[in-house]
């Protein structure tokens, strides 16, 4: 059995990867594209492509009518494993890195785990090893520094802050490689625009250093740089291939360099140990209306405004509940509460249903529920932000407004985004023999889990999706061949 590395770069197209590859035809990525089996991973609706939905599909090999999950630190039903746990539970020695939900199963992974690093949305700081801690503290804390939730430069700051504190609190020499490569390629960027990536490279840093230190069987490591790069700058980017330049433009290149100097690595690392790499998307992104602006300005000066539930302490307070909701950690501008009872979560959504907004009167959140927690999302109309006011609306009738600081909300403006989310993501499986591309069928993002736990020689659990048996036949192919 050889070894097997799943590399999840969520939301990443195949038009942006073989774009790359023809712009940088000796770049690793270039290489990974032609010495690959390569498929189209089928997602299951294009109604609702959010990253945690189609990863969950893709770990538990079920549907998302069957998983259930819809946001972010949802209760999960413990009864679909995911791909770790079922390989861990048959007694291969797994190791995990960033996976959604993933920290909701750690109880559940047996002692012979290498490492297990939970996403960075997880509800606190553990992680196994203890070495692991650091990171995730500051990875959580990156997490909440987005410039939805705070003002621009005191975002980009504080994220620079943390930076340096944890590089200075950590070994110095243990991290002379990070700081280095930042200080070339980044300098003090990260207290601008690539805060992100320089998260995404210490992440990958010590992935890939847990990784050389226990040699799992089974790895994983979920990285989302590229596709935060995407949603702003993916328009701009394709506009600067015709020779215009942006900052936004920029940060996908960023992204996409990094991106490659992952793979470099983890090739390196796949050739040592005779691993099989593995890297995939559950779905893509596409330029909104597939239109390229000729003028830079046109975008960059483009903004939207929104609200987002910055304090949620006085929203807490608005609804009146004898126990106050924990707030969980969500993706802006979503936010999750986690209610005492579905009793008091009922008496919120009754209360939250009453604001409404002023321009057409419709409700003033989008809202999901699951056991005890609701998910939230403002949806202001122009009116409504013009006046910084919403409506109440009570059961009698009457009305009152109220303004939005009276309920934790609080305006926000950014760049319009540019990138969208898009149908088909890029399935990409290396050998280190192997010299050659071959295409395969399109393969359905459930098929993906139980397809990579028979090639390890484990048995798929009854209730996933069955295996793509043209990529499973090509592993066997392999093993027999050993």
């Amino acid at each position: 059995m050889n070894p097997l590395i799943l590399f999840e770069v969520l939301e990443l197209p195949w038009f942006l990867l073989q774009m790359y590859a023809k712009d940088h035809p000796e770049s690793h990525l270039a290489s990974l594209l032609g010495r690959s089996l390569t498929a189209t991973v089928i997602t299951e609706s294009t109604k609702d492509l959010r990253s945690w939905v189609a990863s969950t599909t893709m770990h538990r090999g079920v549907s998302q009518h069957t998983h259930g999950l819809k946001f972010i630190n949802q209760t999960e039903p413990l009864i679909h494993p995911p791909i770790w746990v079922a390989l861990a539970r048959q007694g291969r020695r797994i190791g995990v890195f960033g996976a959604f939900y993933s920290h909701a199963w750690k109880e559940a992974v047996p002692e012979q785990t290498a490492f297990y690093v939970p996403e960075k949305f997880a509800p606190d700081n553990w992680a196994m090893p203890a070495r692991a801690v650091a990171y995730q503290r500051l990875l959580r804390l990156m997490s909440r520094l987005s410039d939805q939730g705070r003002g621009k430069v005191s975002a980009r700051l504080l994220s620079g802050i943390a930076i340096i504190q944890f590089l200075l609190t950590r070994t110095v020499g243990f991290h002379f490689g990070d700081i280095r490569s930042i200080a070339l390629r980044w300098r003090l960027s990260f207290l601008w625009s690539s805060k992100n990536l320089i998260g995404a490279r210490l992440a990958f840093n010590e992935f890939l250093a847990l990784y050389e230190l226990e040699k799992p069987d089974f790895s994983l490591f979920v990285t989302g740089a590229v596709a935060t790069a995407l949603h702003s700058g993916i328009n701009l980017h394709l506009n600067a291939r015709k020779g215009g330049k942006s900052q936004a433009a920029s940060r996908v290149s960023l992204a996409l360099d990094e991106l490659n100097d992952q793979v470099g690595m983890l090739l390196a690392v796949a050739a040592q140990r005779k691993a099989t790499l593995v890297m995939t998307s559950g779905y893509g992104q596409a330029n909104i209306g597939n239109d390229i602006h000729n003028n830079d300005k046109t975008l960059l000066n483009s903004t939207t405004r929104f609200w987002v539930l910055l304090e949620p302490e006085r929203l807490n307070a608005w609804l009146g509940l004898d126990k106050s909701a924990q707030v969980l950690p969500s993706m802006m501008p979503h936010a999750t509460f986690r209610f005492e009872s579905n009793a008091d979560r009922d008496k919120a959504i009754e209360r939250l249903n009453q604001l409404r907004r002023i321009g057409d009167d419709a409700p003033l959140f989008y809202l999901e529920k699951d056991a005890c927690c609701i998910s939230i999302k403002t949806m202001p109309d122009e009116a409504s932000i013009r006046s910084a006011m919403v409506r109440c609306r009570a059961s009698d009738g009457t009305q009152l407004s109220l303004p939005i600081n009276q309920l934790g909300l609080v305006e926000r403006k950014r760049r319009k985004l540019t990138g969208e989310h898009s149908p088909g993501g890029v399935l990409l499986v290396h050998r280190p023999e192997f010299t050659g591309a071959v295409r395969l069928a399109d393969i359905p993002a459930a098929a993906i889990a139980p397809t990579l736990i028979e090639a390890m020689g484990a048995k798929a659990p009854p209730n996933m999706h069955p295996p793509a048996w043209g990529l499973l036949q090509k592993f066997r192919d392999w093993s027999h061949k050993r």
